[in-house]
């Protein structure tokens, strides 16, 4: 009996300890940051890894061709090809970016979208039990209430289904970012407002001056007319001269085909993002006149002018104008880093994502 007593005195401190970290730790878990999930989500992505690999590669074999003594159009040959590479590597980097970026405010607009349609199965259970007392007194009937149960029913199998679809949503996230179970997210909107700072002009001049399949069909233009040179000077036969000339003619078509491509995608990127900023600015607009909607009946309320109904009806079409612009700011912003992609810009978080300020 003493040896137990001096083993529980001998415990006791440690398990105590346990309690109150433990204790510690549930008042004040840690949220997953936007910054911390890309970070986790580059070390985790496949494709990533390969595509540096390959760029390494890349520069060996540059550096081999500049040891041998190459011709001009050899050496840019090379250079192109290297400079594939390193795009190859910047536009996986991109890919995950934005992808744990979009996913990550995905998931805070279904957080939403659960937050609504758990106030919609609420108030659909009340009004169902209004309309069975209202049968009651005979001021209601049947039919009223069976549809009363069924909006009911509706509402609780819609809250069911977003339950279910967030968690197979955070699921895949944690999967994404190769980590067993995901932290709590941050509830704030993690994502600014990039300006476009170029009219379609200056970003179609930009995007044909960096384009690395511009530059390549350039230098297969310069091979073929090279080629077709050497061809003159050889006297072919009229059917290898033939061949010879439509080569420098398809040459000549891949070009301005490529530019006349990049010129368009460029020009319906731009014109999207234009679409997608005003649209940001619609639904931040519809949040302003909702929330003093929703203070105009919160103070009815007060004043015993509306009932509580009225007041969750105005709580839901505000998170519903809520989910909306997260919504409207999420497609604006992954538009606007796949159009600096578009451009050959690096992707850069500044001014798109908020400064980190979590706490690990």
């Amino acid at each position: 009996m003493k040896h137990f007593r001096r083993l529980v005195m001998r415990v006791l401190p440690f398990a105590m300890l346990a309690i109150l970290v433990a204790g510690s730790t549930m008042a004040a878990e840690p949220t997953l940051s936007v910054s911390q999930a890309i970070e986790l989500g580059l070390r985790q992505n496949i494709s990533l890894k390969i595509a540096e690999l390959n760029n390494f590669s890349a520069q060996i074999a540059y550096e081999k061709v500049v040891a041998g003594n190459p011709t001009p159009v050899a050496l840019r040959a090379a250079q192109i090809n290297w400079e594939k590479a390193q795009d190859a590597f910047q536009a996986a980097k991109s890919d995950v970016v934005i992808s744990v970026l979009g996913s990550y405010v995905a998931l805070q607009n279904a957080a939403i979208d659960l937050q609504i349609k758990q106030k919609q199965a609420d108030l659909a259970l009340r009004d169902w039990e209004r309309t069975k007392i209202l049968v009651e007194k005979g001021t209601a009937g049947i039919l009223d209430e069976l549809q009363a149960q069924l909006n009911y029913t509706s509402a609780a199998n819609n809250l069911a289904k977003a339950e279910d679809s967030l968690e197979e949503s955070r699921t895949a996230f944690a999967n994404m970012l190769g980590i067993d179970e995901l932290p709590p997210l941050s509830e704030d909107n993690p994502l600014l407002v990039p300006d476009i700072d170029i009219s379609v002009a200056e970003a179609l001049e930009i995007a044909l001056e960096r384009s690395l399949t511009i530059k390549d069909k350039e230098v297969a233009l310069e091979l073929a007319r090279i080629q077709r040179t050497q061809d003159e000077l050889l006297g072919l036969s009229r059917a290898d001269d033939r061949l010879s000339e439509n080569n420098l003619k398809l040459a000549e078509l891949d070009l301005a085909k490529a530019r006349a491509d990049l010129t368009e995608t460029v020009i319906s990127s731009y014109n999207a993002l234009v679409q997608l900023k005003k649209a940001l600015a619609m639904a931040q607009d519809a949040l302003e006149m909702e929330k003093r909607k929703y203070d105009i009946v919160r103070k009815q309320y007060d004043a015993g002018l509306k009932t509580p109904s009225e007041v969750e009806s105005a709580e839901i079409a505000l998170l519903s104008a809520e989910r909306e612009v997260l919504n409207a700011h999420r497609a604006y912003v992954l538009s606007w880093l796949s159009f600096q992609r578009v451009l050959g810009n690096d992707i850069d978080l500044s001014g798109v994502v908020r400064p980190d300020d979590s706490k690990n």
